[in-house]
C-alpha cells in the first residue's frame, strides 16, 4: 500500500535586506512527519490554484502549521494575508473532498477564524508548558503541553460548529475538533519535542489514518 501523503502550510518571511518573501518551515516537521511514515509536501503559499495542487498530488491529509499572526489580530506581528488566503482556500477544499485537518496553533486559530469565532490577547503563554484540563477521552495521556502563543480563544468565543476538546487551568482553549468535518485543532506544537511527544504523535498518526 502506498504512503499517505500530508500537505502542510509554511509561515511567511520577509527578509527585508533582499525585499523577499519567503516560505519557510521548521525541520523538524519533515522528521517528524516521515518518523510517522508519512509522505510530506510543504506548500507554497502563492499557489494560483490551490485546489489543482492538492489534486493533482493526491494529497490525503492537511497540516495548518504555526507561524505568523492571522491578519484580523488588532496589532498583530509578522502578518500575511497571502497566507492566510491559502490556508482558507486549502479548508475549503478540506470540507468539499472531506479530507482530515489538524491545525497547529495558528492553524487551530484559523480554524476558528473560519468559523467565526474570536480571540483574545494573554499573557503566560509563550515558551513554557500547560496542564490540560481535558474534556475529551482522546487526550485522556495528556498532562501537560508546549505554548508558544500570545493570542488564544475562550470558551465563550468558539467558531460554530466547533467543540471544545480541552482547555488550560486558565480556561485558554487549547483542542478543538469540527462537529461534522475531520477537522482537528491543537494550540501546541508537536513539533518541539515536549513530555507530550510520543502522545502527539499517536494523534497525528490516528487523525490521518486511511479509513
Amino acid at each position: 500500500m502506498s504512503l499517505i501523503k500530508i500537505a502542510i502550510s509554511q509561515r511567511v518571511e520577509h527578509i527585508s535586506a533582499y525585499q523577499e518573501y519567503r516560505d519557510c518551515l521548521d525541520q523538524e516537521w519533515l522528521v517528524l512527519l516521515e518518523k510517522l511514515g508519512f509522505i510530506v509536501l510543504p506548500i507554497p503559499n502563492k499557489l494560483s490554484d490551490p485546489s489543482a495542487w492538492l489534486m493533482h498530488n493526491h494529497i490525503e491529509g492537511i497540516i495548518l502549521s504555526g507561524g505568523n499572526d492571522l491578519s484580523c489580530f488588532e496589532g498583530g506581528s509578522n502578518i500575511s494575508e497571502t497566507r492566510d488566503q491559502l490556508e482558507l482556500a486549502l479548508l475549503n477544499w478540506s470540507e468539499k473532498m472531506q479530507i482530515p485537518v489538524i491545525g497547529i496553533c495558528r492553524g487551530m486559530q484559523l480554524i476558528n477564524f473560519r468559523q467565526k469565532g474570536g480571540f483574545v490577547k494573554v499573557k503566560g503563554h509563550v515558551a513554557c508548558e500547560h496542564e490540560l484540563e481535558k474534556t475529551d477521552g482522546l487526550f485522556s495521556g495528556y498532562v501537560a503541553v508546549n505554548s508558544y502563543h500570545d493570542w488564544a480563544i475562550s470558551e465563550d468565543q468558539l467558531g460554530e460548529q466547533l467543540v471544545l476538546l480541552a482547555k488550560s487551568k486558565d480556561s485558554v482553549v487549547e483542542a478543538i475538533k469540527h462537529q461534522y468535518l475531520p477537522w482537528l485543532g491543537i494550540m501546541w506544537h508537536p513539533e518541539r519535542k515536549s513530555s507530550s511527544y510520543d502522545l502527539d504523535c499517536n494523534l497525528i498518526k490516528s487523525h490521518f489514518k486511511r479509513k
